[in-house]
């Protein structure tokens, strides 16, 4: 089970937050859009393959991005986020 909350960082704190699952690649994306879109983003990068992927989402009315990058590899999926502010 993957779970998650997001929130607007501090300026110094943007830095790309790693997490990692069991659940497989495919699952972890899926996630990630259905997250982000009920966050309000729109969803502007998404892929998937059997071992990886991507999603994007961008808040246009509060000046967010994010994007998620996602490995799997011998068992265990690995999960970069990074969250900025445009300005």
């Amino acid at each position: 089970m993957i779970q998650s909350t997001m929130s607007r960082p501090k300026p110094a704190s943007r830095k790309p937050v790693f997490l990692s699952t069991s659940d497989p690649a495919a699952k972890v994306v899926q996630f990630y859009q259905n997250a982000l879109k009920s966050a309000g983003y729109k969803i502007t990068t998404s892929t998937a393959g059997d071992s990886s992927g991507m999603v994007g989402g961008e808040d246009e009315a509060n000046h967010r991005t994010v994007m998620v990058t996602i490995g799997a590899e011998a068992g265990e999926t690995n999960v970069v986020l990074h969250y900025g502010v445009k300005k």
